[in-house]
């Protein structure tokens, strides 16, 4: 996980760290499994816009699923 210190904008930084990280796949499914605790910062590569996105599209997904059977 990763904080950007205050008045820093980017993520790039903590996504190029996340990159080398060998717990990178752990932290980013530890982090979708449980969006209230890791609602700030970069977890596994993934910055809370992108993970609230997945979060819509899997909601989507299983919306069409259930639908379909």
């Amino acid at each position: 996980m990763w904080f950007p210190e205050k008045g820093q904008r980017s993520s790039a930084v903590a996504k190029r760290l996340c990159e080398t990280c060998p717990l990178m796949q752990v932290c980013r499914d530890w982090a979708l499994a449980h969006p209230d605790k890791a609602e700030f910062g970069v977890w596994g590569g993934l910055t809370e816009h992108e993970r609230r996105a997945l979060h819509r599209q899997r909601r989507r997904d299983l919306a069409i699923t259930r639908e379909a059977a």
